[in-house]
């Protein structure tokens, strides 16, 4: 996940926590094989300092939260009763393909991710707001600012970037199907 900035991690270690193991809840979502064949596997990047960026491998998904100072795997009750009553969207209407930049070591490389179009701001992304400040109210720490809901589904290289970006965007969209909730590992 983000690089936390250097105070942050101190305030962590402070709190008796780790700063390197904070926990994680995601919604899977199924993606259209569509998606991953039209990705060149040259174009995507690997770290070995961070598992989670593992190319076009990993589970595609929304960040329901990410920075809980506890592991959601473990403590996976708080985490039910954190969404008790939360209305899990079955679709998402996401259609764009956008990109957040990162940088791994020195390695440049970008974050694929499906974004809706301004237009298709609607229930299914007002219920993954909810979800988040439901479980904003869990002991956590906020590596952004504002919760922004996308579908994440690879990582490239960042000199692929925009060739990515250009065959996904040319895919025929189509809502997609969310699945069971991911507690992280």
């Amino acid at each position: 996940m983000p690089e936390l900035d250097p105070n942050v991690r101190k305030a962590i270690e402070l709190c008796n926590g780790n700063p390197d193991q904070l926990g994680y809840v995601g919604l899977n979502v199924e993606l259209p094989n569509a998606y991953r064949l039209v990705l060149d596997r040259r174009w995507e990047y690997r770290s070995e300092q961070q598992q989670y960026i593992d190319g076009y491998d990993g589970k595609p998904h929304v960040t329901l939260l990410y920075g809980l100072m506890f592991s959601a795997k473990e403590n996976q009750v708080l985490i039910d009763e954190a969404l008790k009553g939360w209305r899990k969207p079955t679709i998402l209407p996401y259609y764009r393909v956008s990109v957040f930049r990162g940088d791994d070591a020195g390695d440049a490389y970008s974050c694929l991710v499906l974004k809706p179009e301004e237009r298709d701001y609607d229930w299914a992304n007002e219920e993954l707001e909810d979800a988040n400040a439901r479980l904003s109210k869990l002991p956590h720490v906020r590596p952004f600012v504002d919760y922004d809901p996308h579908v994440t589904i690879g990582f490239v290289k960042r000199e692929y970037e925009q060739e990515a970006v250009e065959e996904l965007n040319s895919l025929s969209t189509r809502p997609l199907i969310t699945l069971d909730l991911d507690y992280g590992d």
